[in-house]
């Protein structure tokens, strides 16, 4: 039996297949007689050039792996893609009723978890990041962030129109130590710009050098930027409740999705 299984997994188009292959026990012979009729109602599917799309089919497991009380953004990106598949299933299998019975049994069973995948996409865009409009206090945040960050690059730019120490620099790029913006600074003209040393070069030729008209702002920047990180994690805690709350749905959905075409 392990040898058949083996065989079988390597034509598995998915780990999804893979998985319902590995966990594949024998049936009462009623159970068996619907999955050959499933499987005889595929063949009349593939003859016919008919296929729904299996895009976004996957194990769910992935998802709850490790037991996070959190899950992160790559993780709803998967979950949203399968509750999208979910729905699919069910509109593509609903016209065809008459002509593949058993297959649209199983399609029917399938649960609508098009709320969960509503509350995912009001969350994460389509680059799978938390977007503005996830809460009042993250749109905010961020449109503090990027009016000091434009701030900031203005000062800079400023600095760097100034002839008197262009000609104190190494080079005209703006730098990153510690996520701060620095200027490369030629260490015998220290004195040109005044700011935080951040950091040296190897031959201590070159200092690294925060200027005095940015640390304010981006101290400030830095402020937001950590309130918003912790905004987020609260926004994701919140998700992710909803999606613990659908979970019993969401793993019992994922294998009643493979047996509709693997």
């Amino acid at each position: 039996i392990d040898r058949v299984l083996a065989i079988l997994a390597g034509h598995a188009s998915s780990s999804l297949g893979r998985r319902v292959i590995a966990e594949l026990l024998p049936r009462p012979v009623p159970e068996a007689w619907q999955a050959l009729e499933r499987l005889r109602e595929v063949e009349l599917l593939l003859r016919a050039g008919e296929e729904p799309s299996f895009a976004g089919v996957t194990d769910t497991r992935a998802v709850f792996a490790g037991g996070a009380r959190s899950l992160d953004e790559a993780r709803l990106v998967l979950l949203r893609a399968f509750c999208e598949a979910v729905g699919r299933f069910r509109e593509w299998f609903e016209p065809r009723a008459g002509t593949v019975p058993e297959l649209f049994r199983v399609a029917r069973c399938l649960p609508d978890l098009s709320p969960l995948e509503a509350a995912i996409v009001s969350v994460i865009d389509e680059r799978g990041k938390v977007r503005d409009q996830a809460s009042d206090l993250l749109a905010r945040l961020r449109r503090e962030a990027a009016q000091l960050t434009e701030k900031i690059d203005k000062a800079l730019r400023e600095l760097l129109a100034n002839a008197d120490v262009r000609a104190a620099l190494s080079d005209t790029n703006i730098h990153r130590r510690g996520g701060r913006p620095v200027l490369a600074l030629k260490a015998k003209s220290t004195g040109r710009v005044r700011g935080i040393v951040h950091d040296r070069s190897q031959s201590e030729a070159t200092i690294f050098i925060e200027p005095q008209e940015v640390v304010a702002p981006g101290n400030r920047l830095a402020g937001i930027n950590l309130d918003a990180e912790r905004e987020i994690e609260r926004i994701l805690l919140a998700l992710s409740r909803l999606v613990f709350d659908d979970h019993a749905r969401i793993t019992a959905c994922d294998l009643r999705a493979n047996v509709l075409g693997h």
